[in-house]
């Protein structure tokens, strides 16, 4: 498969004596072919999940916004009941400092990720170079993409897993505010739910 990461292992013919051990894995990446994923508008496409891929942004792509570094695009499409999206570049493989981002369908920033926290990517390189997890709320029904790219201008081998995520479709945080008087209505109650919906102001009174 072309722009895909491959391991291999090697070991020595020592004549009379038999073999060496195997040694590896190596990793080398194939070549690319026809730039897919260099840009939005061929994206490549993620049919199911989870979804796996790898590449290097030093071999098959350039930059199109964001960081000046090349940058690497991902399609996919909500069903009827996702709500959240886990988007990770914490792999062994990934060898650069990453960002991730998750656009709409017109191409506008919904979220991103920079830097991990240890809780969700122990695989860091260090602690100046950093791989990335983005935990995002998503519509069912939608069509999103992923943009990864360097922090600043980092460039490297990536391996990128997109999944159905784990957060619930909304959060409810409210606030209240007493009536000045018994039976009068200027009181107020604050919903604010936080996902698909706006903020909700409820008037009340006893």
């Amino acid at each position: 498969e072309p722009s895909t990461i491959y391991a291999y292992y090697v070991k020595q013919n020592c004549g009379a004596f038999g073999s060496s051990e195997w040694a590896g894995p190596f990793n080398f990446i194939s070549a690319c072919s026809s730039s897919v994923g260099d840009e939005i508008e061929n994206a490549i496409r993620v049919d199911a999940f989870p979804f796996v891929s790898s590449g290097s942004t030093v071999e098959c792509y350039s930059n199109t916004f964001g960081h000046p570094s090349s940058d690497a695009f991902y399609e996919f499409s909500t069903d009827d009941c996702m709500t959240s999206v886990t988007i990770s570049s914490c792999s062994e493989l990934t060898d650069f400092d990453t960002v991730i981002r998750l656009l709409d369908s017109l191409g506008n920033e919904v979220d991103f990720n920079d830097d991990a926290v240890e809780a969700d990517c122990s695989e860091q390189l260090d602690a100046f170079n950093r791989l990335s997890v983005l935990y995002a709320r998503v519509n069912p029904n939608t069509k999103y993409f992923v943009m990864i790219e360097g922090f600043g201008p980092n460039e490297g081998i990536f391996e990128i897993a997109i999944e159905e995520g784990t957060l619930p479709a909304f959060e409810i945080e409210s606030s209240a505010q007493a009536a000045s008087c018994y039976g009068e209505t200027d009181g107020q109650i604050d919903l604010e739910i936080i996902g698909i919906f706006s903020l909700i102001s409820l008037p009340y009174g006893i």
